[in-house]
C-alpha cells in the first residue's frame, strides 16, 4: 500500500474543498458572482469537455495501436487534461472578459 499517495490524494482533496468554499464565499462577498461569471465558468466547463473528448478519442487510438496503457494512467491522463484545460480557458476568458469591460468603463478624452 503506498501511504504517500494515499495521504497526498486525502489532502489534496482535502485542500481542494477547502479553497473552493473559501474562495466561493470571498465571491459572494465581493458580489462577483454575477451573469458574466457564471457565463464564463459555464462555457470553460463546455469547452474543457471538449478537450476531454479529444483526449478520450487520442487515448483509444493509443490503445487500437497497441500501446498498453493502463486503467489509472488513462483516467489519470483525462483527469489532467480535464483540469488544465478548465484552469487554462478559464483564466482566459476571464482575462479577456475583463478586458472587453474595462475598456467599456474607461472615459474617452477628446483630443483638443
Amino acid at each position: 500500500m503506498q501511504v504517500g499517495g494515499l495521504v497526498g490524494f486525502v489532502l489534496g482533496i482535502v485542500v481542494g474543498l477547502s479553497c473552493l468554499y473559501l474562495g466561493k464565499r470571498k465571491l459572494k462577498r465581493n458580489r462577483g458572482d454575477d451573469e458574466m461569471y457564471r457565463h464564463v465558468w459555464q462555457k470553460t466547463r463546455s469547452i474543457s469537455w471538449y478537450a476531454t473528448t479529444v483526449a478520450i478519442y487520442a487515448l483509444l487510438f493509443l490503445v487500437l495501436i497497441g500501446v498498453d496503457i493502463s486503467t489509472v494512467e488513462a483516467l489519470s491522463i483525462l483527469l489532467i487534461v480535464h483540469l488544465f484545460s478548465w484552469a487554462i480557458v478559464g483564466i482566459h476568458l476571464s482575462s479577456y472578459y475583463y478586458i472587453i469591460m474595462s475598456r467599456k468603463r474607461m472615459p474617452k478624452y477628446s483630443s483638443s
